[in-house]
């Protein structure tokens, strides 16, 4: 009886542990792909500052082309009015970009912050279950019924 408990005991320990390197895991995992998400983001708005500061160049040279040719400016003025038009539209999309980044990292950071709670409860639970084991095994716990009843 005493060996069929210990056999149950030790299952029961291995389950738990398995249970939770497989929740650590998954929070892991998961703030593995948060990051990935928020390298993305960084590099989409790497990708859309350059655009804008290349429309923003190419803008600043019609503007400075416009005074003194009027015959001349009339077509570029089209081009100007476009050209705003993109910088104003790359804008929107760098703070929309910027803005999923700032929420994307903030994911990442309550995923690391819980990950990090579940790492300390796994290490506490695996001390208490040590210590009762300890105790199980020098036999300072009296093996009780499992099934809630009181001996009579």
């Amino acid at each position: 009886s005493g060996s069929k408990l210990s056999r149950i005991y030790i299952l029961i320990q291995v389950t738990q542990y398995s249970l939770t390197r497989l929740i650590v895991s998954g929070y892991i995992l998961f703030l593995a792909l948060v990051i990935d998400r928020l390298h993305s983001y960084i590099r989409e708005m790497r990708g859309l500052k350059k655009n804008l500061e290349a429309v923003s160049k190419q803008n600043k040279t019609l503007e400075e082309a416009k005074p003194g040719r009027s015959d001349e400016s009339k077509p570029h003025h089209n081009d100007i009015a476009s050209l705003n038009e993109e910088i104003k539209k790359l804008k929107r999309q760098l703070k929309e970009k910027a803005e999923e980044a700032k929420d994307a990292e903030a994911k990442a950071l309550a995923a690391q912050t819980q990950s990090e709670g579940l790492a300390r409860k796994y290490d506490r639970l695996l001390e208490d279950n040590k210590h009762l084991h300890e105790q199980l095994q020098s036999g300072d716990i009296p093996l009780s019924r499992s099934d809630g009843k009181k001996n009579a």
